[in-house]
């Protein structure tokens, strides 16, 4: 178990997926909803494919 914030966490998992470049220029924000344990990226410049992949709509 780490104990890195859960943004990190996010972060971390969206550059292993290559889903944002390697700088997170493309991160906006994240939003944490903790009584549904969620989390929403908003970027910029992102592909529509990868986009699909992250599970937005």
């Amino acid at each position: 178990m780490t104990w890195a914030p859960r943004e990190l966490l996010v972060l971390g998992y969206l550059r292993n997926q290559r889903l944002v470049d390697e700088k997170l220029v493309q991160v906006e924000s994240i939003t944490r909803r903790l009584n549904v344990e969620t989390a929403a990226v908003r970027t910029r410049g992102v592909e529509a494919s990868k986009r699909a992949q992250c599970g937005a709509w």
